[in-house]
């Protein structure tokens, strides 16, 4: 469980992250996204390292949407399954985590549409 704290400096309010082990951690900020359409995917700050994780920048999906930032494991890829990317969501980060690959169906990632509504990821039919 992360805990923080609020401080509330000049009229903002700072949200602040200790690291689990009690040490202070290095945060990286994520800056917003403009889609073409005007909408703003929100920014965050995220931390400077994961253990067994590298982070992958955002990039456009070729549809005027976003498939946002995130961190994706390092090691191997398990045999037969695909990487759901997690993502910042109001506020808070969702986990990443594995699925089962089904057969014949190729994954296409979650992203911010045009629009700026979430889509979700799925397995398409080949």
């Amino acid at each position: 469980m992360v805990l923080k704290s609020e401080i509330i400096c000049a009229g903002l309010i700072l949200l602040v992250w200790p690291a689990a082990t009690g040490n202070a951690q290095e945060w990286v900020p994520v800056p917003p996204h403009r889609l073409p359409e005007g909408t703003v995917i929100e920014g965050f700050s995220r931390p400077a390292q994961k253990t067994g994780f590298a982070w992958s920048e955002g990039t456009e999906d070729g549809r005027g949407g976003w498939i946002p930032g995130s961190w994706v494991p390092s090691g191997p890829e398990p045999r037969g399954r695909t990487w759901v990317r997690g993502r910042f969501h109001r506020g808070e980060w969702i986990s990443g985590y594995w699925v089962k690959d089904p057969e014949n169906a190729a994954w296409v990632p979650g992203r911010y549409n045009r629009y700026g509504r979430w889509v979700e990821g799925a397995f398409l039919a080949d």
